[in-house]
């Protein structure tokens, strides 16, 4: 799986180290949760940790799969410990089961309709211009790295909590290293989560408001660099990750047979977003934060310069910078 990763697919243009110490540390995180499961002979749970014999399902398929009842998502692995993050993820809608699914997804969407889109926009070019310096100048801006950091202080901000916003990304960021990326479990993340769970005692579903930034910090930072670059490229990858779902019962997809327990990977390629029960929520937040990322980028005059940009095998990008010419 290692060598299959992006950072060392660069065509002979290097490879990022960044990159590639984050996928490495995934795929260690995954083979230390299957071996603990391994050693406790549990290999029926183990199996979804054996991604490289996943089915993969795509295009038709992936929507059967994601708009199957019966297609769960993945229980929490054995990475997690008891205490404040295992309970979150297990009270939180995206990872729920049939039974529970439907009212913790109204509580998100209900979270999210109490936004206001045109001051999600609007606070979103206001954060982006604080990064691009538009003073005078030329300088080029790292839209990746805006992507981890734009989407979670516009939210923080619009959420009434503008003067935490770093604190608020940060635990996000700790959050969706354990939830998102397999990371162990620890005290640091308990704590993380603690302090987001607290920011909303007086919510009406706390659980659905620290869903919601944990959600638009991992989703977006991958959703801004393609939308930018489709907005000012005029072409937009259609990388857009994968999901995991587990079979509760053996169901036929296509020409797939899935045995009940079996873990398959979904291609999200086409749909951002999802598709079925588990659909992102969140569709119209995330397109009004790019929005204002947009808006700011064109308002200071930066440009779009193939040079700057390099993609995995996938086409996402891995380097995405755009320049804003001197200003005379």
């Amino acid at each position: 799986q290692l060598a299959r990763a992006p950072a060392l697919q660069a065509g002979g243009r290097g490879f990022d180290s960044h990159q590639l110490h984050v996928e490495t540390r995934c795929v260690c995180n995954e083979f230390l949760s299957f071996w603990r499961l391994v050693e406790e002979d549990r290999l029926a749970v183990a199996a979804p940790y054996l991604r490289m014999d996943r089915t993969t399902l795509s295009d038709d398929d992936a929507h059967v799969a994601l708009n199957t009842p019966s297609m769960a998502p993945p229980a929490r692995g054995p990475q997690f410990t008891e205490g404040a993050t295992a309970d979150l993820r297990d009270a939180m809608a995206r990872f729920s089961n049939a039974a529970d699914h439907p009212p913790r997804r109204l509580a998100v969407v209900a979270a999210v309709d109490a936004i206001d889109l045109l001051n999600v926009t609007n606070t979103a070019a206001e954060v982006m211009s604080e990064r691009l310096g538009v003073e005078g100048g030329s300088a080029n801006v790292d839209v990746i790295a805006a992507g981890w950091e734009v989407p979670s202080y516009t939210l923080a901000t619009v959420l009434g909590f503008a003067e935490r916003r770093e604190q608020i990304r940060a635990d996000a960021e700790i959050i969706a290293r354990v939830i998102g990326r397999n990371e162990p479990s620890n005290p640091a993340a308990d704590a993380a989560t603690g302090r987001l769970l607290a920011l909303f005692d007086d919510h009406a579903d706390p659980v659905a408001a620290v869903s919601l930034l944990y959600q638009n910090h991992d989703a977006s930072a991958g959703l801004v660099p393609r939308r930018v670059m489709a907005a000012f490229a005029l072409s937009e990858s259609d990388s857009a990750g994968q999901t995991v779902r587990v079979a509760e019962e053996q169901i036929t997809i296509g020409t797939h047979t899935i045995e009940s327990g079996e873990a398959v990977q979904i291609e999200l390629a086409g749909i951002p977003y999802g598709a079925g029960p588990h659909r992102c929520p969140g569709e119209d937040l995330a397109n009004a934060i790019v929005d204002g990322v947009v808006a700011a980028l064109s308002r200071a005059r930066y440009r779009f310069r193939a040079s700057l940009v390099e993609v995995d095998a996938a086409g996402s990008p891995i380097r995405f910078e755009m320049e804003r010419p001197s200003r005379q």
